[in-house]
This record gives C-alpha cells, sequence and structure tokens, in this order.
C-alpha cells in the first residue's frame, strides 16, 4: 500500500508491519512496488491431532532408537542374560519331566505285574492290586501323562518361538 502523505510504502510481514521509503521500492521500469515477506512455516494451518496409530508409530521408533555403543553391549548382555535363563528353565523342565516318566514307568510296571497276575503267568513277588487300587493308579497315571504332555507341548512352542525370533 501506499501512503500519500508522506509517499511510504508498507510491507509486511506476518505479524509485523514496517514502512520503507517509496525509492527504495521501485522496480526496473521505475514503477512502485509493494514489498511482503511471507514466512510460510508461520501462516500454515494448523491440523487437529494425529492419527494414534502414528503417535504409537512415533513413540516406538523413539524406544528402539538405539544411541550408543554401551546401549548395545547393554542389550547383547540382557539377552545373553535371558537366552541363559531360558536353557537353565528349559533343562529344569527337562528333569522334571524325566521324572515324571520315572514315576509313569513304576505305575505302569507296577499294573503290567498285576496283569501278570491275573493273566497266564503268576509272579511271587508282586500281591495282587485290589479294584480300587487299580483305578487309582489307572487315573493316576492318566494325570501323570496330561502333565507330561501339556509339558511337551509348551515345550516344543517355546523351542518354536524361540527359532522363528
Amino acid at each position: 500500500m501506499k501512503d500519500l502523505k508522506n509517499n511510504q510504502i508498507f510491507t509486511s510481514r506476518v505479524g509485523t508491519t514496517k514502512t520503507m521509503d517509496a525509492s527504495e521500492n521501485v522496480n526496473k521500469d521505475g514503477q512502485d512496488c509493494i514489498v511482503f515477506d511471507i514466512k510460510f512455516e508461520d501462516i500454515q494451518p494448523k491440523s487437529g491431532k494425529p492419527p494414534a496409530r502414528f503417535l504409537e508409530y512415533q513413540q516406538r521408533s523413539q524406544v528402539n532408537k538405539i544411541k550408543s555403543s554401551e546401549e548395545i553391549s547393554q542389550k547383547q548382555k540382557q539377552a545373553e542374560e535371558r537366552k541363559k535363563a531360558y536353557e537353565k528353565a528349559k533343562i529344569e523342565r527337562i528333569k522334571e519331566t524325566t521324572e515324571e516318566c520315572r514315576k509313569i514307568d513304576e505305575k505302569v510296571n507296577r499294573l503290567g505285574v498285576n496283569t501278570n497276575y491275573f493273566g497266564v503267568g503268576k509272579s511271587d513277588n508282586s500281591k495282587p492290586l485290589s479294584t480300587k487300587e487299580a483305578i487309582m493308579s489307572v487315573k493316576s497315571l492318566s494325570k501323570d501323562f496330561s502333565k507330561i504332555s501339556t509339558g511337551i507341548k509348551t515345550d516344543s512352542l517355546f523351542a518354536k518361538n524361540l527359532n522363528n525370533s
């Protein structure tokens, strides 16, 4: 804009207005011109809140950034400790499973001896089981087998997950 009284041109910036002499704002043809400085980053419309999944992605990327070699070595140590703990737990589960198998073997042998007692050859070393004891033995065997089978399933799932990661 041109102020005719003072022969000055007003220029505008975002948030500020300043005046300049008209002689400073003359183009090549000798015509007066108006100069505007616009900062685009200030006038861009501010949008609403970003999508939640974008914010979650940004948070995850900030958490996953590794900044120094010290952090890398610390994460490697933690991974080795987790691996050792997993191996120790696996060995413990194997020992428990072995013990359960030994107990099952003893029960099966005892039932086998008793079936021989009622079958062809009689065993002199064992006394016969009552029906109640035999039923309890079979139920106990069933529980032991279910314990072992669930343990084997979880071990195989852990192995699959370990191999996939």
